[in-house]
């Protein structure tokens, strides 16, 4: 929270009053909040958030806003830090509805990881975020192997050409050798 923090105070001031400008200082907020809620600075939170909200007002077309889902995880928490579960289940909904607009599947793991932290939905609702969780993990899973595979494959390629390499040079460097050799015999 403390280098996050230190990181948006030195971002500030390059900062000018455009809409992308107030886009970047809106996401690095909306993360300053959550670093901030989860280390427990409650208080600097809320201050952050306030400024937070300052920069979403200038921002003209919100759909599209970057870090909009993870601004709206940080409104659930806020929620749940005030016991107010039905607020909670809505920013988290808005938060994953949000995520579609984005394609942003690490937020979404981290939205449902948070909501089935806060226990405020029913056992089925928990099991369905489970379920979802568990199919998100799944897929990082698959195209972990998969790109894990694919570098594999490739570093295996450059090991082959190298081995291929040194077996010309030795070849040549035994011809050399031999040639060599056959002239001092003679």
């Amino acid at each position: 929270g403390k280098a996050r923090a230190t990181f948006v105070k030195l971002m500030k001031p390059l900062s000018a009053d455009s809409e992308s400008q107030n886009t970047f200082m809106f996401a690095n907020y909306v993360q300053l909040v959550y670093n901030q809620l989860k280390c427990g600075n409650k208080q600097d939170a809320e201050a952050s958030l306030i400024i937070t909200d300052g920069y979403l007002k200038k921002i003209p077309t919100k759909k599209s806003i970057l870090m909009l889902e993870f601004y709206l995880l940080d409104k659930a928490l806020f929620a749940l830090s005030k016991n107010d579960k039905d607020l909670a289940k809505k920013y988290f909904d808005e938060a994953y509805k949000q995520c579609e607009f984005s394609d942003a599947s690490g937020v979404r793991k981290l939205i449902l990881e948070e909501r089935l932290d806060a226990e405020i939905d029913t056992p089925e609702e928990l099991l369905n975020y489970a379920k979802i969780l568990n199919e998100l993990a799944s897929k990082e899973t698959k195209a972990t192997k998969a790109l894990t595979s694919k570098e594999s494959s490739k570093a295996q390629k450059v090991i082959e050409a190298s081995a291929k390499k040194e077996k010309i040079y030795h070849f040549v460097l035994f011809i050399s050798v031999f040639v060599l050799g056959i002239l001092i015999f003679l």
